[in-house]
């Protein structure tokens, strides 16, 4: 399957092919999201603190399986901000 060089390619293309974004955007994107002893690390709370806002709903958080759940970083400014005190 060829890869399109550009979003407009892959359209011009249509399903055979794939757009892959550059690697400097997915680098970007990788360090968007966080893990939970990175924001654990940040805030200077313990992992069990972070683990216990996520699993009551007050963080957001992406969940792949029980033991591994990411924080997107915009997710974590946004609880910051509007988190009451």
């Amino acid at each position: 399957m060829p890869i399109a060089k550009s979003f407009i390619d892959a359209k011009v293309l249509s399903d055979k092919c794939i757009y892959m974004p550059p690697l400097q955007t997915l680098a970007n994107a990788l360090n968007e999201i966080l893990t939970v002893q990175e924001v654990a690390d940040y805030l200077r709370l313990k992992k069990e603190t972070i683990w216990a806002a996520c699993r009551s709903g007050k963080m957001p958080h992406i969940k792949f399986s029980d033991r591994c759940i990411r924080i997107r970083r915009d997710d974590l400014e946004m609880f910051l901000r509007t988190a009451t005190y």
